[in-house]
């Protein structure tokens, strides 16, 4: 669940990213080869502008939803209490006796017995077999009827760790007892097997060198099951596809064709549950793979602002307290320099402070000089 967002975004002012604070994410941008139209710190500057106009405009709506859900909740509790204390008003006082009950009548003789449950004939032994040198994997009961059934299921559940949790969900079933009896011939299956894994790992952020020792597991266990031929067809040359697309070379691309593996499944799969026929799922949609990419683009580009953002906050808190003249500077490249002109560490000021052991003459508290903290953690610095 997304954490709740305290303060109303509205009231937010979007950055100058000119200042030099930002420079090392403006030169990253534009030597970034994935982003061809950020050539200068201007075009970076205003692509860092408009991600943080989007991120805030859906901040501002999740925080308008999340105040409409609180409201909801109030009114909710205020429908229940009311109920509660109606029903409570409506009771009968304790020692109020209630009616006789007239006799129950017999059941009349020829109603008829309840039927017997039907015996499960005893199975075969054949004394010229014995167990297999290679037991087979078995998915969780939950990833075996959507496969049946002809349902979307994440790649995950065909996993090793897919299939260790299905074993541990068998076992607690039966250690708990906790069964659900049907069928005439009284067959059980667990209840906790027939749930989703809360462990389980969406196909859209599946690791890729998962996705490709998976897919098999997959396509092996739908052959076990006897899927018709051209949708296991179908099936396989769709992976292929993906697999060997020509985007894959990198990390984006990669994460490109998960997605869209994902969408494009799921869609494939709802088809066939809502008309009972669907595409060929094998044709990959070039432009829908675009924009999808294209998407996960613009978030990481959000994400960069965000950090950005995070960390600009963190330097004004550790340098500027408003009240006094701070003990160091930044030179026009962005750099901390002491009062002695020496250039100091970024990441030594922060709550994280500085793993590094390279440059220990860097490592001063920009606020009293002392080497053995940062500024974050200076008793000197302003509280918020």
């Amino acid at each position: 669940m997304d954490e709740p967002i305290e303060a109303d975004p509205a009231t937010e002012v979007c950055p100058n990213f000119m200042q030099p604070v930002f420079q090392t994410a403006r030169t990253s941008m534009i030597e970034n080869q994935n982003l061809p139209d950020i050539q200068t710190h201007e075009d970076a500057a205003q692509e860092l502008a408009n991600a943080w106009s989007e991120d805030n405009a859906e901040r501002c709506e999740a925080y308008a939803a999340q105040q409409d859900a609180l409201e909801r909740e109030r009114l909710d509790l205020e429908l229940q209490a009311r109920d509660a204390q109606r029903q409570e008003s409506q009771q009968p006082p304790r020692n109020h006796t209630p009616p006789p009950q007239p006799p129950c009548q017999p059941e009349p003789e020829d109603q008829p017995a309840p039927t017997q449950r039907k015996r499960v004939a005893p199975p075969t032994v054949r004394r010229d077999r014995m167990i297999s040198s290679t037991l087979p994997s078995r998915p969780s009961q939950f990833a075996i009827n959507k496969v049946q059934n002809y349902e979307y299921v994440d790649l995950w559940y065909f996993t090793p760790d897919g299939y260790a949790e299905a074993a541990r969900q068998a076992k607690a079933t039966d250690n708990e007892g906790f069964t659900l009896a049907g069928g005439e011939s009284g067959e059980h299956l667990g209840l906790k097997a027939m749930t989703t894994a809360s462990n389980a790992i969406l196909d859209e952020v599946l690791p890729w060198n998962v996705f490709t020792d998976t897919r098999q597991e997959y396509l092996d266990f739908l052959a076990s099951v006897e899927w018709p031929e051209r949708l296991y067809a179908d099936m396989a040359t769709f992976f292929a596809h993906i697999e060997t697309h020509r985007i894959r070379k990198t990390d984006a691309g990669k994460r490109a064709l998960l997605e869209y593996q994902a969408q494009a499944r799921r869609d494939w799969h709802d088809s066939i549950k809502r008309n009972g026929e669907t595409f060929d799922l094998a044709a990959i949609n070039e432009e829908l793979l675009k924009i999808i990419a294209d998407e996960q683009q613009a978030r990481d580009v959000r994400a960069q602002a965000r950090e950005i953002q995070a960390q600009a906050r963190e330097v004004e808190l550790i340098l500027w307290d408003k009240t006094t003249p701070a003990r160091c500077r930044r030179d026009g490249e962005g750099h901390i320099i002491n009062p002695q002109g020496q250039i100091l560490c970024f990441n030594f000021q922060r709550k994280a402070g500085c793993p590094s052991r390279s440059h220990d003459d860097r490592h001063e508290c920009t606020r009293c000089g002392k080497c053995d903290h940062g500024a974050a953690r200076c008793p000197l610095v302003e509280k918020p």
